[in-house]
């Protein structure tokens, strides 16, 4: 590893558990690889769970307001 400005060897930290690791690793193990993945998933399934969410509020107050209007 060769050594930036700053003294320390060139590394990057692990982004579940901030260990240093190799600049050529994006993770200090398989098991935190996989732990990411998994988290990556359920975000990404939470975003477009509350996407669906917003557009349903959306068609629903767009529909109750028509209805005011024809029925009020």
């Amino acid at each position: 590893m060769s050594k930036p400005s700053g003294g320390a060897p060139a590394h990057k930290h692990c982004p579940v558990c901030g260990v240093s690791i190799s600049t050529s690793k994006t993770y200090c193990s398989t098991e935190h690889e996989e732990m990411d993945e998994k988290a990556q998933k359920r975000m990404k399934n939470f975003r477009t769970l509350t996407l669906l969410l917003m557009v349903g509020a959306m068609v629903a107050l767009v529909g109750v307001s028509i209805f005011l209007r024809v029925h009020g």
